[in-house]
This record gives C-alpha cells, sequence and structure tokens, in this order.
C-alpha cells in the first residue's frame, strides 16, 4: 500500500504553486465525493464545491490578472465607490497582487 506524506497547513509547498482543479459537468454530490476522496488520499487539505448559481469562477492567466489589478486601481480613485464597493475592489486587487508576486513565471 502506498502511504502519503501528512499534508500540513504550515506546508510551504501547499501555498504556492496552488493547484486547482475544474470538472465539468459534476453533480452537487459528485462535487463533495471528489473532494472527500481527495482529503482520503492526503492529496489536499479539503476543498469547496462551488454552486455555479451563486458564484461565477474563471481561471485567469497573468496578463488579465495584471489588466484586472489594473482596472481596479484606477476605479478605487473613483469618489463614485460605495464603502462596501470599495472594500470588495480593494480585497480583489489584494488577492490579485499576492498571486501576481508568488506565481511563477
Amino acid at each position: 500500500m502506498l502511504r502519503r506524506k501528512r499534508l500540513k497547513i504550515d506546508d510551504p509547498g501547499l501555498v504556492w504553486p496552488y493547484w486547482s482543479v475544474d470538472l465539468p459537468g459534476l453533480s452537487e454530490a459528485n462535487a463533495k465525493r471528489v473532494i472527500a476522496w481527495s482529503a482520503q488520499e492526503n492529496l489536499a487539505l479539503g476543498g469547496s464545491a462551488v454552486d455555479p448559481a451563486g458564484s461565477f469562477t474563471s481561471h485567469i492567466d497573468r496578463a488579465m490578472a495584471e489588466s484586472l489589478r489594473d482596472g481596479l486601481r484606477i476605479a478605487l480613485d473613483s469618489k463614485a465607490l460605495s464603502e462596501e464597493q470599495r472594500s470588495m475592489m480593494t480585497g480583489f486587487a489584494e488577492t490579485l497582487d499576492e498571486w501576481l508576486a508568488n506565481a511563477t513565471h
């Protein structure tokens, strides 16, 4: 029987690169089964089944991430944003900055 190293939350190899899997056509039940299987096999620390009715998921490349971040910075200079909009946009810009700083080129 193949024994895998137990994953730990502080393992630096888990942060970057952060791989994900997109499996089109899964039902909610099957998505949860895949997550449970990956945890049982120590392939991941966990996961989440993302409901497409409530969340938009997109894989973006470096050029798009840079463009979105730059556009967010321009928008954040606007006086027309509500505090809620400003908070969400700042958080997303920071997420993009983090990914861009750590992702391989």
